[in-house]
């Protein structure tokens, strides 16, 4: 029997598996908001973290594109799986990034 401790862990890494399913840019979001909070009290907070603010906006407007592209193409689920979404990233990331630099 497992303890409720076990129990806790399991149900928050299932939460965590169903948030990623949903939101490709997870870790990316994370890693903006931990780097805000670790700053907090600098007053070069952005400064700081501006990359990962940055990093967090481009995973989201490359994913938004993605989910747009194929809704028009009308590929079901508009959001790729997330054991596609590698390959995806690989095939389309590069031309996404020239379009962004114009």
């Amino acid at each position: 029997m497992s303890s409720t401790s076990e129990l806790s862990k399991n149900i928050k890494r299932r939460q965590h598996q169903l948030r990623e399913l949903e939101d490709p840019c997870l870790s990316e979001g994370r890693a903006s908001l931990d780097c805000f909070q670790e700053q907090a009290e600098s007053s070069e907070t952005f400064k700081f973290c501006e990359p990962f603010f940055t990093n967090y906006h481009i995973c989201k407007t490359f994913w938004s594109n993605i989910k747009e592209r194929r809704q028009k193409d009308g590929l079901k689920p508009y959001l790729p799986e997330e054991k596609d979404r590698e390959h995806i990233r690989s095939q389309f990331f590069q031309d996404f990034m020239k379009t962004q630099s114009k």
